[in-house]
């Protein structure tokens, strides 16, 4: 049975204050894996109080999305702003920010595990906006659950691919440096070798 049929007949529609499909479309991969009538009734898809299994949520600045050491079972896409990985360091006041998640990144894949949540994972400067995926949504349908699973492995090596090209970025920034830096020596050696000459014609 296709995916689309399924969900028309044996699942319930009447989530409250569905979202707009159209931002899941707009979001890396998910145009990929899904077709756009697919992500029409999966906005629609309500838990057993109602509730969507998709949601659009705001967070304020510093305000937690994920909780060190929780068990739960969300997924999140960012839409707008940052969310920011914190890692607390022994006799600091503050949490270092040690990664930025950034519009159309994924967070929270580690639901897939069932592990506890390693950091916490905070709103960033001006808050973050962002799509929540309940994991239980895999349970509907073993489709919907590998459509998921797929989502989340593309989500990933995107997420890999950015990472190796602000590296490749950092590096090549590094290199330019390093011959910058290269070239003035040269010159500040150049202009010490004529000092000396100076001075020995100076003393003669």
């Amino acid at each position: 049975m296709e995916l689309v049929d399924f969900l028309k007949k044996e699942c319930s529609l009447n989530a409250k204050n569905p979202i707009d499909h159209k931002i899941l479309m707009g979001l890396p991969a998910f145009d990929e894996v899904f077709k756009e009538v697919e992500l029409e009734l999966l906005v629609k898809i309500a838990g057993q109080s109602g509730i969507a299994l998709i949601e659009y949520k705001k967070f304020k600045e510093g305000q937690k999305l994920i909780e060190k050491g929780n068990y739960d079972q969300m997924l999140y896409w960012v839409v707008k702003g940052k969310a920011e990985v914190l890692k607390y360091i022994e006799k600091q006041d503050k949490p270092k920010v040690v990664y930025s998640f950034k519009e159309g990144e994924c967070l929270g894949e580690s639901v897939i595990s069932g592990e506890e949540r390693k950091s916490d994972i905070v709103a960033g400067k001006e808050g973050v906006e962002v799509v929540e995926i309940d994991f239980s949504i895999i349970d509907v349908c073993y489709e919907l659950g590998t459509r998921l699973y797929q989502l989340i492995a593309l989500t990933l090596c995107l997420k890999l691919n950015n990472s190796y090209v602000q590296e490749m970025n950092l590096i090549n920034k590094a290199s330019q440096k390093l011959k910058e830096m290269h070239h003035k020596l040269q010159a500040l050696n150049k202009e010490n070798q004529a000092l000396k000459e100076k001075i020995k014609e100076l003393e003669s």
